[in-house]
């Protein structure tokens, strides 16, 4: 495994070259230049927004069949005029997760006048981001590691120059609520609020608390007016320390920074770093993986990535490198003790996403699921972990939007949540009424046990949830008129859109029994039946669920020769759509296999 490395000549150009470090709860990019560093820096739980109550009106099963109804005729357009009154809830505070605060270190003037280079790597045997090279002809070296063990991002820096290290380290929010100020000669201290005005009102959100302390051998370290400035030192070491206040009982969080810094200060930085390699090495070295090598393997990442795209496929030590990649990103985005799982962008955040009006949130149409699509399979079953402590109070949550929205038992979740426990259709049913979304996140709870086959984890977590989740679909779906089928509706598949009648009649997105919904129905209730044998309970759920299932819609081939996306055979309005996701039946779900299912 000598080979795992990311590696780059010359300096980043932003944030999109930065090299990702990652506890499972802080997260960082490291974007480097010879004569500047800027540490991006993350918390998973920094969000805007707040808990708020379901929002939806609350729905007779008679409002639902009214609406249905609508659909069973033919009347599209009516019967989505009829779900945007009784299943679109209004758009308040939500929230985003967003960025904390960039760590900006520059250099002076004088130091920028000479020739530089530089070479960045990502070691992920160590996990661990170096940049190393000359300014003005001395060799210099910075190496940056987030720590699991002592939950710090830790740093240092070094240098031949013989007039040592001098630059200046400062602060700058990613959030309107932040401030930074000297609270000790060799230490910065900072406080933010979450808050935006995209997805919340720009006052509610998580507040963080944290401290970064320079210490230096050799030299001068000296904080002042929200500045540390570091003189001619030979060696310099940082290290950051952030915490919130979500779901904290009491002002402690405020201050465990400064204690972790202090504890930091005493085991100093080679019993860091070692704490650190013992902590996460056994994860990675869970698998190897080797495919070959050849003559390309040498080159810069980047370059390597030129030449596959050009169609130079003689490189198979790419394809390992970058399947430890994705295992080393799950272990630096989840781990099992991590407070919330991955989000849109896992643990990192460059804001992107809240500035083109999208939230870093939990998509539940396939985003955080595919997110966790390795763990099981990468043999990383305890990142998943996070996940289903977030699935199980997501079926909490989403028992009041089943009661509010379809006046049924168990519980729902649609499109996407956040932290604070959403469970409501969006905010607009072309997209927002994906009434499965809930249970495509809960699946995972089925792989993880398949993969570990812990009877204590079934009988205890993963079956009373999908019990659950099983209860609001028994109730919830009904018998279409037609075919005689169980179906779920109106619902939608995943973003896409779809041709009733002529194109010139316009599209629609809203349908009873998309087929994505038909085929997680018939996962649940078969995982939910064979559980219920196997533990030896339910014998009445038992005669249920299996009568349900025979009910369930075949998936249907259409007049193209492509699987149906839909109940009925429509023609696609966007065809080229990038969500396909009544493909689940084929991956991650398995109802279509090469060998079983022509």
């Amino acid at each position: 495994m000598n080979d795992l490395k990311l590696w780059y000549e010359g300096p980043a150009a932003g944030w999109a070259q930065g090299l990702p470090l990652g506890n499972g709860r802080i997260g960082g990019v490291i974007i480097s230049a010879p004569h500047k560093e800027v540490w991006s820096l993350t918390e998973v739980t920094y969000w805007s927004g707040q808990a708020e109550p379901c929002h939806g009106r609350s729905n007779t099963k008679q409002d639902l069949e009214r609406m249905r109804g609508r659909f069973f005729a033919g009347d599209y357009a009516a019967g989505d005029r009829l779900a945007k009154e009784h299943l679109q809830p209004p758009k308040r505070n939500f929230g985003t997760n967003l960025s904390l605060c960039d760590i900006i270190l520059e250099w002076p003037a004088a130091a920028s006048e000479g020739e530089a280079e530089m070479r960045r790597e990502l070691d992920l045997q160590q996990a661990e981001a170096r940049s190393a090279g000359t300014m003005n002809g001395y060799r210099f070296e910075r190496e940056t590691f987030i720590s699991h063990a002592d939950d710090l991002m830790v740093s240092r820096l070094w240098t031949e120059d013989p007039v040592g290290l001098t630059f200046t380290l400062r602060l700058e929010g990613r959030t309107e609520e932040f401030g930074s100020e000297a609270r000790e000669p060799d230490m910065l201290a900072f406080a933010g609020k979450a808050v935006e005005t995209v997805h919340s009102d720009g006052t509610c959100g998580v507040s963080c608390s944290g401290a970064v302390r320079v210490q230096a051998r050799g030299g001068s370290v000296l904080a002042s007016s929200g500045t540390i400035r570091v003189e001619r030192a030979e060696e310099v070491w940082v290290n950051t320390a952030v915490h919130t206040d979500y779901r904290q009982q009491d002002d402690a969080w405020k201050e465990a920074g400064f204690r972790q810094l202090e504890r930091a200060l005493g085991k100093g930085y080679d019993r860091l770093k070692a704490d650190h390699a013992a902590d996460y090495g056994p994860l990675l070295e869970r698998v190897r993986l080797d495919l070959g090598t050849s003559a390309a393997a040498g080159l810069p990442t980047d370059e390597r990535m030129r030449r596959f795209r050009a169609g130079h496929t003689d490189d198979p030590a790419l394809f390992a490198l970058f399947f430890q990649y994705g295992r080393y990103l799950m272990i630096a985005g989840s781990r099992e003790d991590s407070p919330l799982p991955l989000h849109l962008q896992g643990i990192w955040n460059d804001g992107e996403a809240c500035r083109m009006g999208w939230s870093c949130d939990y998509h539940l149409d396939i985003n955080t699921q595919m997110n966790y699509f390795p763990a099981e399979i990468a043999n990383l079953g305890d990142s998943h972990e996070p996940l289903m402590r977030y699935v199980r109070e997501l079926a909490q949550a989403g028992r009041s939007a089943a009661r509010q929205y379809y006046d049924a038992e168990g519980w729902v979740a649609h499109v996407f949540s956040n932290v604070w426990g959403f469970c409501s259709p969006g905010w607009e049913t072309s997209w927002g009424l994906n009434v499965t979304g809930g249970l495509w996140l809960a699946t995972h709870m089925m792989e993880h046990y398949e993969y570990g086959m812990d009877d204590k984890f079934l009988a205890e977590e993963a079956y009373p949830v999908l019990k659950a989740a099983a209860a609001f679909f028994l109730d919830y779906m009904t018998v279409h008129p037609e075919f005689g089928w169980l179906v779920t509706g109106p619902s939608n598949s995943p973003e896409n859109s779809f041709y009733p009648g002529s194109p010139e009649e316009g599209a629609q997105q809203l349908s009873m029994g998309p087929t994505m919904d038909q085929v997680l129905v018939r996962d649940l209730f078969t995982f939910c039946l064979n559980a219920a044998r196997k533990l030896e309970v339910d014998a009445e759920l038992q005669r249920k669920w299996e009568h349900a299932i025979s009910l369930l819609p075949p998936l249907q081939v259409g007049r193209r020769g492509q699987l149906q996306e839909w109940l009925k055979d429509y023609g696609e309005a966007q065809p080229e759509h990038r969500h396909l996701a009544h493909l689940f039946a084929l991956y991650p779900g398995s109802q279509i296999t090469p060998h079983h299912t022509p």
